[in-house]
């Protein structure tokens, strides 16, 4: 049986907002947030995020905590989920490594960061298909049934990117700022699967006989294969090119926009991932067809693929009369996960921050390819900052507009340590249908800048701020800052 897709959620950092510790590991967020190295340069370790999703089946987290040791039964390590139409799930993994940012002449801010993703995704498969697939093996109910399915794919993708970012302040004043900036990224393919049938219809009679009708487009690289070798060093993706586009906008109430973060209110917007990964596919590639339902096999096992079939398995389908290949193909591109994001935060007082967050998938299918998208959602995280470098944020969460979860973010210094479920998971039902956690670490390089306010003395100079500073410089300082020296 194929294994099928309608989206992919490749969320990262969900709740994480801008704070006056670091933002340069947002940077694949919203570009303009390098404008934040206009105080201090940044650099970013690492942040890992991770993220998987279903509504087929929420697993036992007691069982998963356990490593999964035993097998999983239905009702007891794993419940089904309502009665929705089309079942989805989805992986993520998002590595981002070493990143720093830094201002040039006060005018432009420059950030690099490198990336890893991968993405992989299945939907759009009928309720009933995962009834009878997660059923008993050995029931008479598996040996008798008709499924038919409807523009249905699957979509996994091996990635990564070097980005370099540029920004620069659009407008300041006492009230005031815009800031803009712009990710130029290369793309690395490594690997990737797609899997698309607009119509297929499948059914089984009996422990043997089968007959099946409908299409399918298959695109796959030679290391993505369900049995290949799956070693990602060798890459079978081409170079490219990404853009990242993004403004930010503060409101000063106060009239002291030169504070780190005094804001009243801070809005931020971004469109990311526009651009695609060209892939050379693997010889099987092709459109395939069923033999309009003409197509009868009288062993079932036919169908299994093995681990002694590497690439070979859509080859010897077709050389037994299964499927029918009309046309090859031999190159094709899978698209980013292109997404709208809108950011806004409030600043309440005392220490506590209203954030609101949301995202907008905007990549699309075309009528033979699925591509990774996005999930959309809606996110809303009040922070307390207890103290200037430890923060605690409580992320509440809509995930595709209708799953609610509960989570919760710490921040120690430049450590930082995430989750948008797992509240929800642990308080509420202590099951996982949703799990993702993010954790990484960055690091500001805080200027001391020295402010003279008027120390008069006797010789009606200024006197500069600190010892060091004075065995530097023989002579002092006006108040307009300017050297004068002393007679």
């Amino acid at each position: 049986m194929i294994s099928v897709a309608n989206q992919a959620s490749a969320q990262q950092l969900i709740g994480l907002t801008t704070n006056n510790y670091v933002a340069v590991n947002q940077l694949q967020l919203n570009p303009a947030y390098v404008n934040n190295a206009r105080f201090a340069p940044e650099f970013n370790l690492f942040t890992v995020s991770a993220l998987a999703g279903n509504n087929m089946y929420s697993v036992s987290g007691q069982w998963l905590l356990s490593g999964a040791k035993t097998d999983a039964t239905l009702g007891k390590e794993y419940m089904e989920l309502g009665t929705s139409k089309n079942k989805k799930a989805w992986v993520n993994l998002d590595i981002t490594g070493p990143a720093f940012s830094f201002t040039y002449k006060k005018q432009y801010q420059f950030g690099l960061y490198t990336r890893f993703r991968t993405i992989a995704n299945a939907g759009n498969i009928p309720t009933k298909a995962t009834n009878v697939y997660t059923s008993d093996s050995t029931s008479t109910e598996n040996w008798h049934h008709s499924l038919e399915f409807s523009k249905i794919g699957a979509s996994a993708h091996a990635f990564g990117e070097v980005g370099i970012t540029i920004g620069k302040m659009l407008h300041e004043d006492d009230m005031y700022k815009v800031s803009g900036g712009i990710t130029i990224k290369y793309l690395i393919g490594y690997a990737a699967i797609d899997l698309y049938s607009k119509k297929l219809a499948y059914s089984r009679s009996g422990d043997s006989i089968f007959n099946a009708s409908g299409d399918i487009a298959a695109m796959y690289t030679f290391n993505a294969t369900p049995n290949g070798t799956g070693d990602l060093s060798q890459r079978a993706g081409k170079g490219g090119l990404g853009f990242d586009i993004g403004v930010q906008y503060h409101y000063f109430p106060n009239g002291d926009p030169n504070k780190e973060i005094p804001y009243k209110l801070s809005i931020a917007a971004s469109i990311t991932d526009i651009g695609s990964v060209g892939y050379v596919a693997d010889a099987g590639s092709g459109k395939y067809e069923f033999n309009s339902g003409k197509s009868y096999v009288h062993d079932y096992e036919m169908l299994s693929s093995d681990n002694n079939e590497p690439y070979y398995y859509l080859s010897r389908l077709t050389t037994q009369k299964i499927l029918y290949k009309n046309d090859k193909i031999e190159k094709f591109r899978i698209g980013l996960p292109t997404a709208f994001r809108l950011n806004a935060d409030y600043n309440v007082g005392g220490g506590l921050y209203l954030s609101a967050n949301t995202l907008i998938n905007l990549r699309g299918n075309s009528s033979t390819v699925y591509r990774p998208q996005y999930i959309s959602y809606l996110n809303v995280t009040p922070r307390m900052e207890i103290y200037k470098s430890i923060k605690v944020g409580l992320p509440f969460s809509l995930l595709r507009y209708r799953d609610l979860t509960m989570g919760t973010i710490l921040y120690l210094g430049p450590l930082y340590v995430g989750s948008t479920t797992v509240l929800t998971s642990i308080l509420m039902s202590k099951q996982f249908k949703d799990i993702d956690i993010y954790a990484g670490m960055g690091i500001r390089f805080i200027k001391h800048e020295r402010v003279y306010r008027g120390s008069t003395y006797d010789n009606g100079y200024d006197e500069p701020g600190g010892s060091f500073f004075k065995r530097l410089i023989p002579g002092f300082l006006r108040r307009d800052r300017s050297i004068v020296c002393p007679k």
